[in-house]
């Protein structure tokens, strides 16, 4: 017997007993044999479950349900804000107003400011970091200059008594006019001498360097351009070290330069005293230059031990033969007195200084600096001589050296 099964939805706004908004409802049609159900609807609840509805009775169609079909995709959203730019700046200086500021550390600059700020500042200045000053060095503590015996006293109700204490006077200056304390020690008795230890073994280190693992060029004399080392440790003492001495102790210990990262450290040191007399032109020293890169950034580090004779001078610079698009230099030139003189160079790197000696006591010039090559390399040197010719000799020590590496 065929039936008609054509269905069709409408929405229904009234409430039934056991549904809480209108649900889709299924009228079936009342053709053929199913003229006798014709006062029954069918009803979808909010469940996709199928139900069937007689006045006021509703009753469940086993294992029955409808799904719907997905709905469509709602329309994308539009693009976010641009984000900003994000710039931070640190700079040093000796107080909250910025006085001799830098943006390069300085360990004797007691103050730092930390700037963020949206819009990139090209060349930074004290200004703007206006009340962004904090000082992040404490203030230096007293020292304890020495301490003196003031009293011993005889006591009671201690270990092995009688006893005594000793007491002390701290002070933190050699006036005695700051006092800092007294601290007391008790003198216990003499402990019970201990056992002998065992005898001791010989020991000896020996450090070496080579180019490669197997040993080529071994020495055992620090040499920069080696990158490998060995340390080898024995209770035996060996006269002459010789590479077989070392095998399967040789280690890479310098990393090659990273990605980007520019070129390795190297080092330039002064192997032999160099001294100049009745020469007052200065010229590039015998060792303590290099070799630079067009369009390549460096950081130097100098440390130049000198003598002058008496009633002798010094004068020297920094040269650089290539095209020097920038040049900043931090230099203290100390004395044997312990005063010494601090510049800092932020243009010419050329500038001459000088100095003079009543005696032929050591001299000391520190410094770090930063050279950007334009578009022409050549060689950056310390060129030095008297500043007035004179008979008594000036030395540059060895020892001296320069530290450069390509950023």
């Amino acid at each position: 017997m065929r039936k008609n099964n054509s269905l069709f939805n409408r929405k229904r706004f009234d409430d039934f007993d056991s549904f809480s908004r209108p649900t889709t409802v299924l009228q079936e049609n009342t053709g053929d044999d199913l003229t006798k159900i014709a006062d029954r609807e069918l009803i979808v609840n909010d469940n996709n479950e199928l139900m069937i509805r007689k006045g006021n009775r509703i009753e469940k169609v086993s294992g029955q349900s409808i799904t719907g079909k997905d709905g469509k995709d709602g329309t994308p959203g539009g693009s976010g804000a641009a984000g900003n730019s994000a710039y931070v700046y640190i700079a040093y200086a000796s107080d909250a107003s910025g006085t001799d500021f830098t943006m390069t550390f300085n360990s004797a600059l007691d103050y730092i400011a930390i700037l963020a700020a949206d819009t990139e500042i090209e060349t930074p200045s004290a200004s703007d970091f206006t009340g962004l000053w904090k000082k992040y060095k404490g203030e230096i503590g007293q020292s304890i200059h020495h301490s003196e015996f003031t009293s011993t006293t005889a006591v009671s109700g201690l270990p092995n008594e009688p006893g005594e204490t000793d007491t002390y006077t701290v002070w933190g200056d050699a006036g005695e006019t700051i006092n800092l304390g007294t601290f007391t020690v008790y003198n216990g008795d003499d402990g019970t001498d201990g056992t002998d230890g065992s005898d001791g073994a010989s020991a000896f280190v020996y450090i070496a360097y080579a180019s490669d693992d197997t040993g080529t060029d071994f020495t055992t004399t620090f040499d920069p351009d080696l990158d490998y080392i060995a340390i080898l440790a024995t209770t035996t003492e060996i006269v002459s070290p010789i590479a077989s001495d070392f095998t399967g102790l040789w280690k890479n210990y310098k990393g090659a330069a990273g990605a980007g990262g520019g070129g390795g450290v190297t080092y330039v040191i002064k192997a032999t005293d160099e001294a100049k007399s009745s020469n007052a032109t200065p010229a590039d020293d015998n060792t303590l230059k290099f070799t630079t890169t067009a369009n390549t950034k460096y950081m130097i580090i100098m440390f130049i031990g000198y003598t002058i004779a008496t009633s002798s001078t010094l004068k020297y610079l920094f040269n650089h033969t290539g095209t020097t698009t920038s040049w900043r230099i931090l230099e203290l030139s100390l004395q044997d007195d312990y005063g010494g003189d601090l510049r800092y160079n932020l243009t010419n790197i050329a500038s001459t200084y000088t100095r003079t000696n009543a005696n032929n006591n050591g001299r000391l010039v520190v410094g770090a600096a930063l050279l950007d090559v334009g578009a022409s390399g050549g060689t950056f040197s310390i060129q030095w001589s008297q500043n007035t010719s004179n008979t008594g000799a000036t030395t540059f020590r060895a020892g001296s050296y320069l530290i450069y590496k390509s950023l």
